[in-house]
């Protein structure tokens, strides 16, 4: 028997099954080793941020582990080509693993907003502060908005896993297009938050630009949005391939939790 089950060896053969669990175990890895290290660095000063950072990546270690179990039903694969019989069961896979990704995706970048928030304390700028916390309530309050438009997207419930069951749906598109756009604007935004405030220190001009690029780095998760919302026209009008989408979504989380 192969990976993916129920699939003759030759449809297991055009399975990008093997891309994805790889790009999965090395990225949660290399997060986790990190998270690790960073709380070893600050075990006795251990702040607010750093709690939800080891819940976003509880969070993204379970999204990781749902798509490496979605593989063995079909994952990887054109809807045409995944194995029938696994159908309800890449469903109910698919469907658990959504609010940890949108939760994962808030979960960082609140940790963010917590620590410019540490940064800031005490500073006369009382308006750099509510906007900081507006921008945390803002893409926390979306993310959570998207997780109950993902569970209850069908009508009745049960459709969502028995497509033979009359009723409706939302459309993939739209939603998908709404998170992309959302995760795209908070990433900006909140990457580039410390900036101003990295200009107003009393450094070295060298190291005020190695902040500054450090910082910006975090933006590689706004590409690899980008990336992730290239593939929904595909998958809401074309052969229904998800392995892209997925493999980038796990990618946007474990840099972004690095990133923190």
């Amino acid at each position: 028997m192969g990976w993916v089950l129920g699939a003759s060896p030759e449809v297991e053969e055009r399975s990008r099954w093997k891309a994805i669990v790889a790009t999965m175990l090395v990225f949660t890895i290399l997060m986790l080793l990190t998270v690790f290290l960073r709380v070893c660095v600050r075990r006795s000063t251990i702040h607010k941020e750093d709690w939800i950072t080891l819940v976003t990546t509880l969070f993204s270690v379970v999204y990781g582990a749902t798509v490496i179990i979605q593989t063995r039903y079909g994952l990887g694969l054109p809807v045409a080509l995944q194995p029938r019989q696994y159908a309800r069961a890449h469903t109910i896979t698919n469907y658990a693993a959504k609010p940890f990704y949108l939760w994962a995706l808030a979960g960082f970048k609140l940790a963010l907003c917590i620590s410019y928030l540490r940064m800031t304390k005490g500073s006369t700028d009382r308006r750099y502060r509510v906007f900081i916390i507006g921008i945390a309530v803002f893409c926390v309050a979306m993310n959570t908005i998207y997780v109950l438009l993902s569970m209850f997207s069908c009508n009745p419930l049960a459709k969502m896993f028995d497509t033979s069951i009359s009723g409706s749906c939302l459309s993939f598109a739209p939603i998908n297009y709404a998170i992309s756009i959302t995760a795209i604007v908070c990433d900006v935004i909140i990457f580039l938050l410390p900036i101003p405030l990295i200009q107003r220190l009393h450094l070295d001009r060298a190291v005020k630009l190695g902040l500054t690029i450090i910082f910006a780095l975090g933006l590689l998760t706004t590409v690899l949005s980008i990336m992730r919302a290239t593939q929904i026209d595909r998958i809401e009008y074309g052969d229904g391939d998800t392995s892209y989408f997925v493999i980038r979504s796990g990618l946007e989380l474990n840099i972004g939790v690095r990133s923190k």
